[in-house]
């Protein structure tokens, strides 16, 4: 009555067993989070940005600074537009489509998509350097790119369901007692 193989049960087994050790190592932190790291980076980036526009408009290097900006957005594919703005809310320098990109946030916390990083003048608030960035992939986009553990554990499904059974298979046959005992 058991139409499904012992080979074929015991390969489901272990994938089961191999799946549940991946989502265990992913819930007790062991997997990076990618989302995570991306909105670090994207911290990061913003506050070197900020420094090195600061510095050039200290200087008073204005159309360095403009063209520093354009040169950033036309060099990262992550990033939409720049813009900066001083402490009287007035614009003073933008990328071509900061206006359309830029979305006011309206406490002084950062968004994904949109990060501030207030510039000091001192310990005076000078101004405020906003960086728009692309949303971050959705898990489908994620998972169609490769780049997610659901794409993991699928390769796991797939390949490790071959593997195991190719494995089994090639043991299991040798240790089948009919070859060995003579009839």
């Amino acid at each position: 009555m058991n139409a499904i193989s012992p080979v074929i049960r015991i390969v489901v087994g272990l994938l089961l067993v191999t799946i549940s050790l991946l989502l265990i190592g992913d819930a007790l932190g062991f997997v990076p989070n990618q989302s995570q790291s991306k909105i670090d980076a994207r911290k990061v980036m913003s506050e070197s940005l900020a420094i090195q526009i600061s510095s050039e408009v200290g200087e008073g290097r204005i159309s360095n600074a403009k063209a520093l900006l354009n040169i950033i957005v036309n060099r990262n594919e992550e990033i939409t537009s720049i813009g900066l703005r001083l402490k009287s809310k007035e614009l003073i320098m933008q990328t071509a489509s900061h206006d359309t990109e830029w979305t006011q946030i309206d406490s002084e916390n950062s968004t994904v998509t949109n990060v501030q990083v207030p510039i000091f003048n001192k310990k005076e608030l000078w101004g405020t350097l906003e960086v728009s960035f692309k949303p971050l992939g959705s898990v489908w986009s994620n998972l169609i790119n490769g780049r997610s553990f659901t794409a993991m554990i699928l390769f796991i499904i797939i390949f490790g369901f071959l593997a195991y059974w190719l494995f089994l298979k090639r043991v299991l046959s040798e240790l089948n007692p009919n070859s060995v005992v003579p009839d």
